[in-house]
């Protein structure tokens, strides 16, 4: 029984016996007990169910709190970021501060705190061990990956389990499966010969095969020409390895990070797009004005449907992307609406999620 049916022994003791059972209904019944869950590093961990208030610290958390619909058991933030948007996070930005960067917690500030947290939810990569070592076991730490496939959508329902709100989270996930069954629909219809050559790029680095944005552009359709997965991304800066023929797609995707906020002003855009550019200018993607920078904070899911848009506009419509991106925002931040009835968020007007080189030079593509 266990090995068929691992996640059945709840209290992970070895064995499934009736205090599984019990542990179950409890969280059905959302009663107090230890619940084990698997985090965003894959790791193994437990939390005391259930969290009724908690602290947020890592940028990309504040969106997922949104979108869950539960700011309001949030008592306090990280260090505020410049990549958030003051909208399109109003329900959390304007947290208690207990840390000066986001990363960083001050337990100190923490104990002034009216309300007492249990819980400090954090992102998952190195940059937020430093949250485990400041809160030392004195609150729980929920580390969750909000950028990769089906490790966000874990982040969502776990969240959405331990908070309170699944009927939330299960309309996020029944969004993203609408868009991705959508897409891998109307990618059926078309010839692997007619399929586009693509390679993925973050930083200054070429994604491998398994890195998980280069699933992201194989998800809407492009053909991935980089040929390896002993590592996650292989450096371009100071190299000409990138510029073999057998790297020579038709376009390039720059999966930049630059927060959970749009961009506007036109040398923003241009910044943007050279800072990382120039170490892809001699490459055919970038010479054909295909070169094209995706914003990496964006949901997976609203990445991948703004590429399936660019690759096949024919298939999907040029607008697809926006589309899937507004509906998104209008489903599940409807605070924005609601605390400006008269003027909708619109992300055509509101701002920049994707950048081409037209957008940043005003030309169609650069001077070979």
């Amino acid at each position: 029984m266990k090995e068929t049916y691992p996640y059945a022994d709840a209290n992970r003791d070895g064995s499934i016996t009736q205090e599984d059972v019990d542990i179950v209904e409890k969280i059905i019944n959302r009663e107090e007990c230890k619940i084990f869950y698997v985090d965003g590093n894959d790791d193994v961990k437990s939390v005391n169910f259930p969290v009724d208030h908690f602290l947020i610290a890592g940028s990309m958390v504040h969106p997922v709190i949104g979108a869950l619909d539960v700011a309001n058991n949030a008592v306090g933030r990280a260090g505020k970021s410049s990549s958030l948007d003051d909208k399109l996070c109003a329900p959390t930005i304007g947290l208690t501060q207990i840390g000066s960067r986001p990363w960083n917690i001050d337990m100190s500030l923490v104990s002034t705190l009216e309300t007492q947290p249990t819980a400090v939810i954090t992102l998952y990569s190195s940059s937020y061990d430093a949250v485990v070592t400041a809160v030392d076991g004195a609150l729980d730490c929920i580390r969750v990956n909000t950028e990769a496939g089906d490790k966000t959508l874990n982040a969502y329902l776990l969240l959405g389990v331990l908070l309170g709100a699944q009927e939330r989270a299960n309309e996020i996930v029944e969004f993203y499966d609408k868009y991705s069954n959508d897409i891998k629909g109307k990618l059926k219809t078309i010839s692997d010969e007619k399929r586009i050559t693509t390679i993925s790029l973050y930083s200054y680095s070429m994604c491998g095969t398994e890195y998980y944005l280069t699933k992201n552009t194989e998800a809407a359709g492009g053909v991935n020409l980089s040929d390896f997965s002993d590592s996650n991304t292989k450096t371009c800066k100071d190299a000409e390895w990138h510029l073999n023929n057998k790297y020579q797609a038709e376009y390039l995707f720059e999966y930049t990070s630059w927060g959970f906020t749009a961009l506007s002003t036109k040398n923003e855009l241009a910044e943007a797009y050279d800072y990382y550019g120039q170490w892809f200018t001699k490459m055919d993607g970038y010479k054909n004005g295909k070169y094209v920078c995706i914003n990496k904070d964006l949901p997976d899911i609203i990445r991948i449907t703004y590429v399936a848009s660019i690759l096949y506009p024919e298939l999907f419509g040029t607008d697809y992307g926006d589309k899937a991106n507004q509906e998104f925002i209008d489903k599940f931040f409807g605070y924005l609406n609601e605390n400006a009835p008269d003027k909708k968020y619109d992300v055509t007007s509101d701002g920049t999620w994707v950048i081409t080189y037209k957008m940043a030079h005003g030309t169609d593509k650069p001077p070979v």
